[in-house]
């Protein structure tokens, strides 16, 4: 045993450490980890067809399952269809060879149930269209070319995770599925015999000669189990002292508290499979609604055909009254008129006869009121002659200041001559004569 120890450690030099890619991951059998419903739906599965295929996790040494994968081939036949694998091994003498994997050995190593082709079924696009409309899928599903894992409620959007990330190697791209890998859910979900060999094989030999080869190592739980059984089955002593191969569970969903519209119960033909002594199943048992409640498509296909309520009346609730009521309230938004601000009266100044033009004739009114008053003004002794207009005036003084008064002669100087004198006083000026004394009246 120490030399085919040696001889394990020694070949497994020379085969890089790989990284196992976050798929092809286990289901773990603890009920007590899952919420409810769920718990009731992993009991289920584990006792399914393909139970096996989504639990069995086999104490093996990584360096042998690195090893396999990293030296593995694909042989294909005529129809560029994968005939074989090929991979190394070590034998009990401690050398490697060359082992060839078929499709037969690889049911084998997985336990699948194998079906006589006339008894097989191929679910079509409108069925599988149904099944998942069954489910709870909202808004109901058309065309299978559409599907989103998202769309389904909780308990069957775990159910699809759990088909695709435990028996794939697909790492990306995981809301949606190829129409042959949804055929293993209509298979598990009406109990109908599908060809699970056929679907796994050819998902598993599709990632044999991936480009991250070298790197990274796809279905590594599956690699462990062919290998596992393959090492049985020559009756070749593993070395327990190497470091085992791990293995990634899938990650156990939050249930969102926001009830679905309608979500599908397990189905009966699911529920028989399980014995009668699980505490779980007996849990969600009396839970079950008798007879199963069945989805009423027609109401929400007129609402879908009529997202804008034409032609119907809009029901409250519905997918489009809240876009709709939005679109009007932006709407009466945009057309209401904006409330006008009163404008600011410009205050009046006093300006010289250069702009007279340009006052608008209430300001002309509003001076020569003004003027009016100060010429009815009694005569103050403390009046002071106006000063002359400055050009530097600022605009718009004011409200409180008092503009300044016109130029105009003031009240209290004496009256001017008569007509006579004027013209008396002109004619002596000119002649340079004194002027006459003013006449005199008798008493």
């Amino acid at each position: 045993m120490a030399a085919e120890a040696s001889s394990q450690t020694t070949e497994a030099m020379s085969i890089p450490n790989l990284k196992s890619q976050s798929a092809n991951l286990v289901l773990r059998n603890s009920l007590q980890l899952y919420p409810q419903p769920i718990d009731a739906l992993v009991e289920c599965l584990n006792n399914s067809v393909l139970g096996y295929a989504l639990t069995c996790t086999p104490s093996i040494p990584a360096t042998l399952v690195h090893r396999a994968h990293y030296t593995s081939n694909a042989l294909f036949d005529s129809n560029n269809q994968v005939k074989s694998v090929f991979y190394e091994a070590i034998d009990s003498k401690g050398k490697t060879k060359k082992v060839q994997l078929t499709k037969e050995k690889f049911v084998e190593a997985l336990r699948l149930p194998v079906y006589n082709s006339k008894e097989m079924v191929v679910p079509s696009a409108e069925q599988l269209v149904e099944m998942f409309n069954e489910m709870g899928y909202s808004p109901p599903l058309e065309r299978i070319s559409t599907f989103k894992k998202n769309q389904l409620p909780d308990l069957w959007r775990y159910f699809f995770s759990i088909f695709l990330r435990c028996l794939s190697g697909r790492t990306s791209g995981l809301d949606s599925a190829s129409v042959s890998f949804q055929s293993i859910l209509y298979g598990i979900y009406y109990d109908v015999k599908v060809d699970y060999a056929t679907i796994l094989w050819n998902d598993f030999c599709s990632h044999i000669n991936h480009s991250l080869k070298g790197t990274e190592m796809a279905h590594p739980r599956f690699w462990a189990i062919i290998v596992h059984a393959h090492y049985l089955q020559a009756g070749v002593v593993l070395d327990v002292s190497l470091p085992e191969l791990r293995y990634t569970p899938i990650a156990i969903p939050p249930l969102d508290d926001e009830p679905t519209p309608f979500c599908a119960q397990i189905p009966q033909v699911m529920l028989s499979k399980v014995p009668m002594e699980c505490n779980e199943l007996n849990t969600y048992r009396n839970t079950l609604v008798i007879p199963y409640p069945t989805r009423d498509l027609s109401q929400e296909a007129s609402l879908m055909a009529n997202p804008k309520g034409k032609g119907k009346r809009r029901i409250a609730g519905g997918p489009s009254g809240p876009k709709k009521d939005e679109k009007k309230r932006k709407a009466s938004v945009k057309t209401t008129p904006k409330r006008k601000q009163p404008k600011r009266q410009r205050e009046l100044i006093p300006v010289d006869e250069s702009s007279d033009s340009e006052r608008t004739p209430s300001a002309v009114h509003e001076e020569e009121h003004e003027e009016e008053q100060i010429e009815n003004r009694p005569p103050s002794p403390t009046t002071r002659p106006p000063t002359p207009l400055q050009t530097n005036i600022p605009p718009f003084p004011p409200k409180t200041t008092q503009p300044p008064s016109p130029p105009h002669i003031s009240t209290s100087l004496p009256p001017p001559p008569s007509t006579a004198q004027q013209t008396t006083t002109i004619h002596t000026t000119s002649s340079n004569v004194p002027p006459p004394p003013p006449p005199t009246t008798a008493p």
